[in-house]
């Protein structure tokens, strides 16, 4: 697609810029839709990127544990690789709109910070989860 549009614009000069923009917006949205989808693909027993890298995390501390739904939500919660994933998403984000900063498109910079802002909140509510979680139980 991105061969297509710098023909189309005439700005093959441009190309690898482009493609840098769009190869990093897409690995970020695929991790991020993994992360979204992590309860539905445990269903089907699909094991998407961020099921592999929660269950390394969790393995750390278990070495036979099985990946279930909860196994996944306890290493989530209790360990640091959720808020590690939307750092990385964050970090695929970043790189694909810094690509774009010479041509000055206000239109990117709006999209960027939709994307942070997105990562953003899932971030937090994680974080919420998680502290309260731990409140919760201290005050058992």
């Amino acid at each position: 697609m991105s061969v297509a549009v710098c023909i189309k614009r005439d700005r093959m000069r441009d190309y690898k810029r482009i493609q840098y923009f769009a190869d990093h917006l897409a690995i970020g949205s695929q991790i991020l839709d993994d992360f979204k989808d992590i309860e539905e693909d445990l269903k089907r027993r699909r094991f998407n990127y961020a099921i592999n890298m929660i269950h390394r995390a969790g393995a750390k501390n278990s070495r036979k544990q099985r990946v279930t739904l909860k196994n996944v939500a306890r290493t989530l919660l209790f360990t640091s690789v959720g808020t590690d994933l939307l750092a990385e998403v964050q970090k695929h984000f970043k790189r694909a709109f810094k690509t774009l900063e010479p041509f000055k498109m206000k239109e990117a910079k709006e999209l960027s910070q939709a994307y942070h802002r997105s990562v953003n909140h899932m971030r937090d509510n994680l974080l919420h989860h998680r502290l309260k979680l731990v409140l919760v139980n201290k005050l058992r």
